[in-house]
């Protein structure tokens, strides 16, 4: 008896143990799917805000595009005005409400497209102090309420000047709903929301829902975008600033603009149906566990039963009732011959809607929803071991219908042989799974569907997605996309396909240039790519990359200056600068602020010689300026002046920029900074020509100018005179006091020769201890002979090397040039002198025949 009890209770604990692992497994399982479906979450809000960040970026580029032209149009022809201010609107959509307006260095309203326009102070306008004061970037600041309609705007303002003097302000006032339509159109779930907001204080200007009751209001000041020390982008969960939701947001700053872009996905919508999916599986493994734990002590139980049969029968049968009562689980016992419902659990009961004697007069078909031959097949294949496992729609008593998961096996019961089935109620994990293919469509419909071209490529380059927006920009079809189409820089050159922007990315965190591509008839069209790598995904961490291709051929159209590409000019690494006919100055880069000094308002409207402080040389005006009149460019090298008035060597070139009918419409400079390089080349220059020692001329100088003065003196039928000069009782000084005492004194030899000839003689050192003479013009034969007398005399005095007093002296030799002569004739004479000076004793001087 007591053997039986502790079997029994080994087997309780053995699967106690088991049914609690397997709980914490299902914990971890859900845990995990939670975990991976925000991350999910992220990376496709990452991919929305980042499109979503680069539209906003493009649109805002097109209204700046056509303010600037506008500020341009009404400093030079305020006449014509108001039909450049009408083309302007009709560039918009039609239904977007879109007024110009004109302020003057005072305040007042000089201008406005609206019908009931007035002149007015719009001094007290952010914009207006903001750019009175400043530079003439893009103004962008909170939306107001129009002093003339009474409704609300964006306001983005240009600052006008004229002679470098601040002239006023030109408005250009856009619907918060042109914005707020645009990231509309990106949003398709009901809680996800989009919106863009200032920096500086959080302020709302568009959103994809509801903006105007949002305007004048702000997001928390919590916000991490809001911080100074934000980065570009960043993820976080919180609940709405104006909603009782939580989101998971995705945020990013538009480049060069005090703007940022969010996107939010409803966290509700990520998890719930993750959480109902728990849910329901933990209460239905729970029962399916309380069914196994329960069912082994039954057989363990049973198995007993040879000791005392009809006891044992007894309580199986209690113990079974019991468990199948109890039991939460759904269970049903089926007759498979007909499907009769033989009987149900009070689970059963509350999960259908029927009474337990309704369901025992009711078939299987009237739950189940399939047709009656399927139904008996499905019967016949459990009956038969063929299969246990089913899913099937059933339909409860009020009419809903669930999809259930059956497990069914044989059981005999009195002789009669049924069906054993547990239920389990599977429409949430279907839900779920829907849910997660609609989202997934969703995105694959605003990936098709975006305006902008998007192109992905993976780890190797491959480019594995597109939408038709990318293959109508680009003007290909798959295969030409796929092979790359050719892309061309703003200059004209064909880019190499290394350098594409779908490669680049991949090595790059972000890249994004202006290029051109060629249509099959010929036309250039102009393509702003923006271009990113994506956070490694999948279990491989296999890298992607994203591009996101705007059209500006239109937007590049309305500019006067569209031969320069402002992406290429903002981010050349060489120094810019465009000016008027006139050399007035209009437009300089970065670079060029970073080489000189001077800022965008230190030079603007200036002309380009008449700068103060002085940047160009004004007596280069003239050669250049005619130059550029008669050969349309010009280049060389200019010593320039930075702001603090120090100098830099530039190479310069300039060029004429015409229009199609011919007509001069601007000169553009690029120069580099080329100081180091003339240094080096100098530098280089003195090691190859002079001495390291002395500072003298050597051997290559010295045949130079030889040939130099024997070319002009044959000219003029005159001489040269060389003096060939080796030095008497050096080697001693070398032996006794050392190398550096010789060098020493090599230099001071060196000084008093220089000292004896004339400002026009070269003295060169062309041995350890041999100099030689150049006289370019000898006059009178006795000249040279003169000069060595003076030479000998100052070598022969007394020289102070350290501590050390040391007397040399030296042997010269003599000879001048006849008209038939070449160097190393000249030199071979001058050396034969000097050798039979020597000869003859130290300190003598030998002139050659």
């Amino acid at each position: 008896m007591w053997r039986r009890i502790w079997i029994f209770v080994a087997a309780g604990i053995v699967m106690a143990a088991s049914s609690g692992a397997y709980l914490s497994y299902l914990d971890r399982v859900f845990a995990e799917r939670e975990k991976q479906a925000i991350e999910s979450a992220e990376v496709s809000a990452a991919q929305l805000a980042y499109a979503m960040a680069e539209h906003t970026s493009a649109t805002i580029r097109q209204i700046d595009f056509v303010l600037r032209g506008l500020t341009r149009k009404y400093m030079d022809d305020p006449a014509d005005f108001p039909a450049s201010v009408q083309s302007a609107i009709d560039s918009f959509p039609a239904l977007v409400n879109v007024q110009v307006t004109v302020v003057g260095a005072d305040g007042t309203v000089l201008y406005s497209s609206h019908p009931n326009w007035k002149s007015v102070s719009a001094a007290d306008r952010e914009y207006f102090t903001h750019l009175r004061d400043g530079v003439d970037t893009l103004f962008v600041g909170h939306p107001v309420v129009g002093k003339f309609s009474g409704q609300w705007y964006l306001q983005f303002a240009r600052r006008a000047e004229r002679n470098s003097a601040f002239a006023g302000v030109v408005v250009m006032s856009v619907d918060p709903e042109y914005i707020s339509q645009i990231l509309g159109s990106l949003i398709q779930g009901s809680d996800d929301s989009a919106g863009l907001v200032l920096v500086s204080d959080g302020s709302y200007l568009a959103r994809n829902r509801d903006i105007r009751e949002l305007l004048g209001k702000k997001v928390k000041p919590s916000r991490g975008y809001l911080s100074l020390d934000a980065g570009d982008s960043g993820v976080f969960i919180d609940s709405a600033t104006y909603e009782p939701v939580r989101r998971v947001y995705v945020w990013r700053r538009l480049q060069n603009l005090p703007l940022v872009v969010f996107f939010g996905l409803s966290e509700k919508d990520i998890l719930q149906p993750i959480k109902n999916a728990r849910f329901n599986s933990f209460v239905q493994n729970g029962i399916l566990l309380g069914i196994l734990v329960p069912a082994g002590f039954a057989l363990i139980y049973l198995g007993m039963r040879v000791t005392s049969a009809r006891q044992r029968l007894a309580e199986s049968e209690a113990l079974y009732r019991h468990l199948f009562e109890r039991n939460v689980a759904i269970k049903m016992l089926v007759d498979p011959s007909d499907g009769s419902i033989v009987e149900v659990n009070p689970a059963a009961c509350k999960f259908y809607g029927y009474s337990r004697q309704e369901l025992l007069h009711m078939n299987i078909s009237q739950i189940n929803c399939q047709p009656r031959s399927e139904i008996m097949l499905s019967m016949g294949r459990a009956k038969n071991g063929e299969c246990g496992h089913f899913l099937f729609p059933h339909r409860l008593a009020s009419g809903e219908v669930r999809r259930v998961e059956v497990y069914s096996g044989n059981v005999t019961i009195d002789g009669r042989h049924l069906l054993y089935s547990i239920i389990h109620d599977i429409t949430e994990q279907e839900t779920l799974a829907k849910r997660l293919k609609d989202s997934e469509t969703r995105y694959r419909m605003l990936f098709t569907a975006m305006p902008d071209g998007l192109i992905v490529t993976q780890e190797d380059g491959t480019i594995v997605e597109w939408n038709a927006a990318a293959l109508s920009i680009l003007h290909v079809n798959e295969e030409g996309l796929k092979e790359r189409t050719p892309l061309f820089l703003p200059t004209g050159e064909s880019l190499p396909k290394d350098q594409y922007p779908t490669r680049r990315a991949l090595v790059h965190e972000e890249t994004s240039d202006l290029y051109a591509v060629e249509t099959p008839s010929g036309e250039r069209r102009w393509i702003y790519i923006n271009s990113r790598r994506l956070p490694p995904m999948g279990e491989t961490g296999e890298v992607s990359a994203v591009a996101v291709l705007s059209d500006m051929t239109h937007v590049i159209a309305l500019e006067e200056s569209a031969l320069i590409s402002q992406s290429v000019f903002d981010v050349a690494s060489e120094a810019l600068l465009v000016t008027r006919p006139d050399f007035s100055i209009i437009l300089v880069n970065p670079a060029f602020c970073e080489l000189t000094g001077h800022t965008r308002g230190d030079i603007l409207d200036h002309k380009l010689w008449e700068m103060n402080p002085l940047l160009f040389p004004a007596d280069m005006e003239s050669a250049i300026a005619e130059d550029l009149r008669v050969r349309r460019s010009w280049s060389g090298d200019l010593t320039l002046y930075r702001k603090n008035g120090s100098p830099f060597t530039a190479a310069l070139r300039v060029a004429a920029v015409y229009s199609h009918d011919d007509r001069l419409l601007r000169y553009v400079a690029l120069f580099s900074d080329v100081t180091q390089k003339k240094q080096q080349e100098k530098e280089m220059w003195q090691q190859a020509n002079f001495d390291a020692l002395t500072g003298l001329p050597n051997r290559t100088l010295l045949y130079d100018r030889i040939r130099q003065a024997l070319a002009q003196t044959r000219r003029q039928h005159q001489s040269i005179g060389i003096l060939f000069i080796d030095l008497d009782r050096f080697k001693p000084v070398n032996d006794t006091y050392g190398h550096a005492a010789g060098d020493i004194l090599l230099k001071q030899v060196a000084q008093r020769i220089l000292d004896c000839v004339r400002a026009g003689d070269t003295v060169a050192r062309v041995g350890g201890d041999e100099f030689v003479i150049l006289l370019p013009m000898v006059e009178f034969t006795r000249t040279p002979h003169v000069i060595a007398e003076r030479i000998l005399e100052a070598i022969n005095r007394p020289f102070h090397v350290g501590d050390a007093t040391v007397m040399i002296s030296a042997s010269i030799g003599i000879t001048l040039s006849h008209d038939a002569d070449h160097i190393d004739g000249l030199l071979k004479r001058a050396d034969d002198a000097m050798y039979q000076a020597k000869k003859s004793g130290n300190g003598n001087i030998l002139t050659s025949a």
